[in-house]
């Protein structure tokens, strides 16, 4: 009885769903853009016989590593110093707590900055965005590299946060611009995948460097990895945003959103359609019609927030166990910097593993979760209507299990270090932790992206707000927490955090698709009297 009531709810809710007949829809990249910002899904996203984009499968794996590939400095330069912290803190003569707030003033612009480049993307397009960024992260990564003061240092990761953090959110609106809701979860688990594991890789190659080359290597590492990876951007990254070039068989309307590759791809495939001769001249810089704010807005949505607290707190969890492992293997096993840096191969290998089958998951459920919506909808006699698809449950479903796994391995690693259990139990722990940690924020990404497929930038910025303030808070803490309560304290109070976030999860998967409708609903109202004033100003002035 209580789901036949669910269903007959969920009908009437259909109902508001305003209907557009798709001989109405113009492929306008404008309009296309303002549909974005109402909160409505992208036609795009609805099966047509012309393709969602001009670039083929294997175009699409090129653009979509170039782009993870600069995601991964973004979380890699947190964790690539945290084996050096003991050394860095007789150099430069401060207190642990001291070089903790280094690691926690780079989450916070982690989590700041995107909002700003997100809203910047919009307007002038991915790639200027992108290479402008890396432009500021590898200048911030000679400052570190030469700093003799910690005042320096302090200043320089901050910096070098504000330019590398976005690529992150970059990267996920690059994807949402050439993916659709069928594909987008493999090539979210690859993008996002890659963005995490240099949270778990970082240690490894921090404890190598520092080791043989000593600390100041690190850096120089990092903007030599940084400089490669711009040159290929430069040349070879297409400009991907709807606004700008469409399906990608535009033009790319200004000369920083060209590339040579495009270039070339246009002189010998003709996509993009060459430009004439007589067309307009090409300006520098496209327009600057920014909205700092957008991204902040969708704060305001129960169905964005109900994803952000679980997805933040199981981030935080992970990452407080990642800058904890440094310090508890020292002082409880005695590993030098060295093993402590090796100690981070586990997790290493646990996130890679993580990203690669996150996305093969996600992909295969959601194909699962289509099957069965079609199948009810012949056995009701109605027809195939994907904006009525409930995406929550296609996204959500899984998510119990690697919710449950980070628990598990949370609890794992606090305990056995506390009690001294071989060092090789806590290591291995943070395998599963690793793994289950990317795939749990794989799917809240990726369904934010789905929800708001156009402005994917902008939502996957405010994951990255939210997620880095709180564990900004929660490596502020970490050591506190564990000198007071134990490591075995100090992580079951995460563990139990995490758990009781799933509650969310709940509401998400059961009330969300009722949120969507009536955004939906608020928002075509919104525009449809906003499209009446209009047309009476014209009328009067007429």
């Amino acid at each position: 009885m209580e789901k036949t009531d669910s269903n007959r709810s969920d009908g009437r809710l259909q109902q508001q769903l305003p209907t557009v007949d798709d001989d109405d829809i113009a492929p306008n990249p404008a309009e296309e853009e303002e549909e974005e910002e109402l909160g409505q899904p992208s036609t795009l996203d609805q099966p047509a016989p012309k393709p969602h984009s001009v670039f083929t499968k294997r175009e699409k794996v090129f653009i979509v590593a170039m782009c993870s590939f600069g995601a991964y400095f973004s979380s890699v330069s947190v964790p690539i110093y945290l084996p050096v912290i003991p050394t860095l803190k007789e150099y430069f003569n401060v207190t642990t707590e001291s070089m903790n707030v280094t690691v926690t003033i780079y989450s916070i612009f982690q989590g700041l900055a995107p909002v700003l480049w997100g809203s910047l993307s919009d307007s002038l397009g991915r790639r200027p965005v992108y290479i402008v960024c890396l432009v500021i992260y590898i200048g911030a990564n000679i400052g570190l590299a030469l700093t003799r003061w910690y005042s320096m240092l302090f200043v320089m990761r901050l910096l070098q946060a504000f330019g590398v953090a976005s690529t992150v959110s970059l990267s996920a609106g690059v994807v949402g611009d050439i993916t659709t809701r069928e594909d987008r979860g493999q090539y979210m688990g690859v993008t996002a995948g890659l963005g995490l594991i240099g949270n778990a890789f970082g240690p490894i190659i921090g404890g190598a460097l520092a080791s043989s080359l000593g600390w100041r290597s690190i850096f120089w590492f990092l903007v030599i990895a940084a400089s490669v990876l711009i040159v290929v951007l430069i040349l070879f990254l297409p400009e991907t945003n709807r606004s700008l070039v469409g399906d990608g068989s535009i033009y790319p309307p200004t000369i920083v959103n060209n590339s040579l590759y495009i270039t070339m791809r246009s002189h010998f495939k003709h996509i993009p359609a060459p430009r004439r001769a007589d067309d307009k001249p090409r300006r520098f810089m496209p327009k600057m019609t920014m909205k700092f704010l957008d991204a902040l807005k969708l704060l305001g949505e129960p169905d964005v927030v109900v994803v952000l607290i679980p997805n933040a707190l199981h981030y935080t969890t992970w990452f407080m166990i990642l800058t904890a492992q440094s310090t508890l293997l020292s002082n409880e096993y005695n590993f030098t910097t060295a093993k402590i840096g090796y100690s981070y191969l586990a997790s290493g290998i646990g996130g890679l593993l993580g990203s690669l089958m996150a996305g093969r998951i996600m992909g295969t459920y959601y194909r699962k979760c289509v099957r069965k919506y079609e199948l009810q909808c012949k056995e009701r006699g109605e027809p195939v209507d994907m904006r009525k698809f409930n995406i929550q449950q296609a996204r959500f479903g899984t998510s119990y299990y690697p919710s449950l796994a980070v628990v598990v391995a949370s609890l794992i690693f606090g305990w056995t270090i506390q009690y001294h259990v071989h060092y090789i139990v806590p290591i291995l722990s943070t395998s599963l932790l690793s793994f289950s940690a990317v795939f749990y924020v794989n799917l809240c990404q990726t369904l934010l992206v789905d929800l708001f497929p156009t402005k994917s930038a902008g939502s996957t910025s405010i994951v990255n707000l939210s997620r880095c303030l709180l564990c900004a808070a929660g490596i502020a803490a970490v050591d506190k927490m564990v000198d007071s309560l134990k490591s075995g304290g100090a992580f079951t109070i995460m563990a139990g955090l995490c758990f009781l976030s799933q509650g969310f999860v709940v509401l998400e998967i059961k009330y969300g698709q009722r949120w969507e409708f009536r955004r939906r609903a608020r928002l075509a109202a919104r525009a449809a009297a906003e499209s009446t004033a209009a047309t009476a100003d014209n009328e009067h002035e007429k």
